[in-house]
C-alpha cells in the first residue's frame, strides 16, 4: 500500500476527535495511535496492507506509524480518534518492538466498555493535558491489547526509526531537487539500502513517493491560487513538465491542465 507520511502529526499534543459522514481517507501514516470506530454504514479499511469491510460496532485500532486507508461503501459514519503519542508513552514503548496480532475489532462483550471510554474522551479533545482523558485512553489502549494480543514484529527496530527520520526530511526538502544520493549523505547509509527500505517500508519507490508529495502540493496550489501551471511546477519542485503531468495524473486521475480547467481557471 502506498502512502503519505503526515509529518505535521509528529507535534500533535492534544486528542483530536471528529465525526465524518460517508468519508474516505486515501493511504498515510503518523505518528498518532487512531481509532476508527463505525456508527452506521459500511466502511472499508486497509491497515498494513490487509483489508477489511467494517460494519456498524466495529472498531480499528491504528499504531504509530501504521499505513492506513479507508474508503465508504454506500455510505458510513464514522467517529475517528487521535491519540498523540507523546500522552500514552507506555503504549508506544510497548508497541516499538511489538504490533496488535489483529488492528481489526469486531463487536463483542467488551465493545460496550470500549465504547464507553471513547465516550468520555470526546469532551477532552482539544483540550489541554488532563489526566482523566488519559487514564481512559489507556482504558482502550489496554482492552485492544489484553483481548487481541500482540505480536512480534519482524521488521528491525533501527530501521523503524531512521524510517521517520527519512521521512521527516523529506518532508522538509521534497519542493527542491532530491534524490536519493542527498539522503544518504545526510544519514550515512548507502543509497541502495535505502532505497529498499524506502520500498519494503513504504510500498513504492522513493521517487514515486517524492512525486507524490510534489503533486499533494501542486494540487493545493491549483485549488488556492491562481498560479500558471508552470508556476505550480517550480514550486511544487518538479523539474519537468512531463514529470508533473505524469505524477499528477497518476495521483488525481486528471493531467493539471484539465483539473485548472475543471475549476474554472483556463490559463496555462
Amino acid at each position: 500500500m502506498q502512502a503519505y507520511f503526515e509529518s505535521y502529526r509528529e507535534y500533535d499534543k492534544k486528542i483530536q476527535y471528529a465525526v465524518h459522514d460517508n468519508d474516505d481517507c486515501e493511504a498515510h501514516f503518523h505518528a498518532n495511535v487512531e481509532i476508527i470506530h463505525l456508527v452506521s454504514g459500511c466502511l472499508d479499511v486497509t491497515v498494513r496492507g490487509v483489508k477489511r469491510r467494517l460494519f456498524p460496532g466495529d472498531i480499528v485500532l491504528v499504531s504509530c506509524y501504521e499505513p492506513h486507508s479507508y474508503e465508504t461503501v454506500g455510505s458510513s459514519q464514522t467517529e475517528i480518534y487521535l491519540f498523540p503519542a507523546a500522552l500514552i508513552p507506555q503504549f508506544t514503548e510497548l508497541m516499538k518492538d511489538n504490533m496488535l496480532a489483529e488492528p481489526m475489532w469486531e463487536r463483542s462483550f467488551k465493545t460496550e466498555e470500549v465504547l464507553a471510554s471513547l465516550e468520555r474522551i470526546q469532551p477532552y479533545a482539544e483540550r489541554d493535558l488532563s489526566l482523566v482523558p488519559i487514564g481512559y485512553m489507556y482504558t482502550v489502549l489496554g482492552i485492544f491489547v489484553d483481548e487481541i494480543g500482540l505480536v512480534r514484529k519482524t521488521n528491525n527496530r533501527e530501521s523503524e526509526l531512521l524510517l521517520q527520520k527519512l521521512l521527516v526530511y523529506i518532508e522538509d526538502h521534497y519542493r527542491e531537487p532530491l534524490a536519493l544520493s542527498d539522503l544518504s549523505e545526510a544519514f550515512g547509509y548507502h543509497k541502495d539500502y535505502l532505497s529498499k527500505m524506502f520500498n519494503a517500508c513504504v510500498g513504492c519507490g522513493f521517487n514515486h513517493y517524492v512525486n507524490l508529495l510534489r503533486a499533494r502540493y501542486a494540487h493545493k496550489l491549483l485549488v488556492q491560487t491562481d498560479k500558471g501551471l508552470d508556476e505550480v511546477l517550480a514550486a511544487s519542485g518538479f523539474q519537468s513538465m512531463k514529470t508533473f503531468r505524469r505524477a499528477f495524473s497518476e495521483h488525481y486521475g486528471i493531467t493539471p491542465y484539465e483539473y485548472r480547467r475543471s475549476l474554472g481557471k483556463e490559463s496555462e
